[in-house]
């Protein structure tokens, strides 16, 4: 270990609140040295080396091009780190070897100036097909049926190029059966070839194997190492799957702070689900220090990038003024954004406020609308609050006729008081 791993480390054990308020954390398997002094285990586009100063000792560094903050770049600074400002702007570091990564989504490989480059290829280059690079080590692929259709055919006709992503869809398509027979073992080998030419998505579909048993026994433990390893390669939705698999205790129980991680690592990469669950775990305290305020933050960022049910949970906390103020009408606006997207609770809570009229003003019409929602998609205590405001007449035309039919299918969808009603009414 180098002295400035060695002193990045010592100083984000010193400081981990500062160093959390300037980068978000990812796992600690992001880079390392093999025992050639080599980088592995990365991906994306190498820039450098670039030589600068800390502590008194010259460095070079090798990383993936990132904007770096002026925040960031002072946290540096009061670490001793001296950042030419035209070669290394363009640049943001993670530390990495030790308990703890800090970062903006950049990994940074720190070694001695005298250490010769290594000798690692980019992940891509500007201008060149993901694979390009291992044209001299292309696996040979299997043919396809002569039934396939245009898209496969396509598909194929770029994985013979080396495309490692065209490689992926061929082997979903096995996986699935869409546009070939459904074949475990011709989607084992296509995943398998993706991944041998460096692509994310084929450990990502191996692990998707072992997850639903598709051509292996299920294991969770191979499908989160795959995770990882696609993680790596920058794949963000199998960083979110690995972070659901910890949340979940798939592979064993209180390892909701590594989801956390997880969660954080692929949610600033605009996966909507991931800042949900992420708010989930602030909300409980679940791997996290419990704090409501962290919680709506996550949930908004996974409202705006259109998770409905981040927008119902803000909601919530809107509606019981947890973690953000008593809003009310702010409370019906994030059930109404959920609940237009087929959110079943989020129509049944915008109606619940319509109906009750203390929150807001009351508003019948508005209450059995929002309840229709809600039921259509299968709520069944909306059937049941629909059928009463039809059997009642408010905000809509009396109807009994119709109300014991909705009556009827809250029962059936398990509702004991709906039951009641319905056996009362056809009793008529």
């Amino acid at each position: 270990m180098n002295q400035l791993d060695t002193t990045f480390r010592e100083e984000i054990q010193k400081h981990p609140k500062e160093a959390m308020s300037h980068f978000e954390i990812v796992d600690p398997g992001v880079w390392r040295l093999d025992e050639k002094g080599h980088l592995s285990n990365l991906g994306g586009e190498w820039v450098g080396p670039y030589s600068f100063t800390a502590n008194g000792n010259d460095y070079e560094a090798f990383g993936l091009k990132r904007n770096i903050t002026e925040s960031q770049k002072r946290f540096f600074s009061d670490l001793g780190v001296e950042i030419p400002s035209e070669s290394m702007s363009p640049l943001a570091f993670v530390l990495g070897g030790g308990v703890l990564v800090a970062a903006a989504v950049l990994v940074f490989a720190f070694l001695p100036a005298k250490r010769q480059e290594p000798n690692r290829e980019p992940a891509t280059r500007p201008g060149e097909s993901h694979v390009a690079r291992h044209e001299e080590r292309m696996p040979s692929l299997p043919a396809l049926p002569p039934s396939s259709g245009t898209k496969l055919m396509s598909l194929y006709e770029r994985a013979k190029r080396g495309d490692g992503q065209a490689m992926f869809e061929i082997g979903s398509a096995y996986h699935k059966g869409e546009g070939v027979p459904m074949d475990f073992a011709m989607a084992k080998t296509w995943f398998g070839v993706s991944r041998d030419v460096g692509h994310s998505g084929g450990p990502y579909g191996l692990a998707e194997m072992y997850l639903q048993g598709s051509g292996f026994p299920v294991d969770y433990h191979k499908a989160a190492e795959l995770l990882k390893e696609s993680k790596s390669r920058g794949g963000i939705h199998s960083g979110y799957l690995l972070g659901t698999l910890f949340e979940e205790g798939k592979l064993g129980r209180g390892r909701e702070g590594e989801a956390a991680v997880c969660y954080a690592w692929a949610g600033p990469r605009s996966h909507a689900a991931a800042c949900m669950r992420l708010g989930g775990l602030y909300e409980r305290g679940a791997g996290v220090p419990k704090d409501e305020v962290k919680a709506a933050e996550w949930y908004r960022k996974g409202g705006d990038l259109g998770n409905a049910h981040a927008n119902y949970l803000l909601g919530k906390l809107y509606d019981e003024g947890r973690g953000v103020r008593f809003d009310p009408m702010k409370a019906a606006e994030y059930y109404s954004k959920a609940g237009n997207v087929g959110h079943a609770m989020a129509c049944l809570s915008v109606g619940q406020m319509y109906e009750d009229g203390r929150k807001i003003a009351q508003n019948y019409p508005d209450a059995a609308k929002w309840y229709r929602k809600a039921a259509e998609l299968g709520n069944a205590h909306a059937a049941f609050l629909l059928a009463r405001l039809l059997e009642d007449g408010h905000g809509v035309l009396q109807n009994k006729s119709e109300a014991k039919v909705w009556y009827r299918k809250a029962a059936d969808l398990g509702h004991a008081q709906a039951r009641v009603e319905y056996n009362r009414l056809k009793g008529k």
